[in-house]
């Protein structure tokens, strides 16, 4: 990494997509780099010109690990990327409802991220709204690998102790991938790291949530398995 004088040059901006360098390593999940470009002046307010919306770096964290990292590169913790996942985990208060509820509004309303909507409504407790979306052809139609969503869909049916219906999206968000043979390994372990993350954040919300969901999911994995 070249020194501080030259953070300019890694803080520009793509001309495709208007992603910096810490925009790309945080998608690509390489802790290293990203521990590097924040040390060197990296700038997590910087945002994209992404179709979804305008967002920061820490909008593509995927794991507990690297929010923490980009969190704690912010002193006054003001970041507003329209992932509010981070009000959650450092937030004692009601605030965090706020943020979630101001980004799934935002993702709805533009019409700019199915998956955002649902995940950030979620996030801020509405499930019966997220449960209300999923009845939407229109609105679901707009899904495309809609993985992601169908796992928010199953936890919200959760939330409201309909295991049937939980199944039901768990194994939809499962057989969203249709690949070919020698891909399915990479997916399978693709799409549980993302039910286990979602998991471990839901269970900060509702506690004891991991028990019954790790459960469920477990049970569509062994019904794929002898499938």
């Amino acid at each position: 990494m070249k020194a501080n004088h030259e953070q300019a040059y890694f803080n520009t901006p793509d001309y495709l997509k208007g992603n910096t360098a810490l925009h790309y390593a945080v998608q690509l999940d390489h802790e290293a780099i990203v521990t590097e470009l924040l040390k060197e002046g990296g700038d997590i307010q910087l945002k994209n010109n992404f179709r979804e919306g305008k967002l920061q770096p820490i909008a593509y964290a995927k794991n507990e690990k690297m929010l923490t990292l980009l969190q704690g590169s912010n002193d006054d913790h003001s970041i507003n990327s329209g992932y509010c996942t981070t009000y959650v985990e450092n937030s004692g208060d009601n605030s965090k409802q706020h943020h979630c509820l101001k980004s799934a509004d935002y993702f709805l309303q533009k019409k700019y991220n199915v998956q955002g909507a649902l995940f950030h409504y979620l996030l801020a407790g509405k499930t019966a709204k997220v449960i209300d979306l999923s009845k939407n052809n229109k609105f679901i139609s707009n899904c495309y690998v809609c993985d992601g969503g169908y796992i928010d869909i199953a936890h919200a049916y959760l939330l409201q102790d309909n295991k049937r219906k939980a199944h039901e999206y768990y194994k939809m968000a499962f057989n969203v991938d249709d690949g070919s043979s020698d891909q399915q390994e990479y997916w399978q372990k693709e799409i549980n790291d993302k039910v286990m993350n979602k998991i471990a954040i839901m269970e900060k919300l509702h506690m004891g949530f991991t028990e019954k969901a790790t459960a469920l999911w477990q049970e569509v994995l062994d019904q794929q398995v002898s499938d």
